[in-house]
């Protein structure tokens, strides 16, 4: 997966829209949605033969970007 900005920008409202349909189908429950999309995550890098560990450091790499998309941005203290 490309690293860019143009990557993001082509991406992001896609993956925003994936994250609203799956919240709206557990009835609004951003957790459990979190959970579904974790697992889906998880089927996807083994199938595309990525370690699962590196899961966790690219969700690291992408809370900026994630937050900035839906204007929450991370409180520095």
């Amino acid at each position: 997966m490309a690293d860019t900005p143009e990557h993001h920008e082509h991406t992001c409202p896609g993956s925003l829209a994936i994250c609203d349909q799956v919240t709206a189908q557990v009835e609004g429950d951003a957790r459990a949605a979190s959970l579904v999309l974790i697992f889906a995550a998880t089927i996807a890098a083994i199938r595309a033969g990525i370690p699962v560990e590196r899961l966790g450091q690219q969700c690291v790499s992408l809370e900026e970007i994630a937050r900035t998309l839906i204007g929450q941005p991370k409180e520095v203290h």
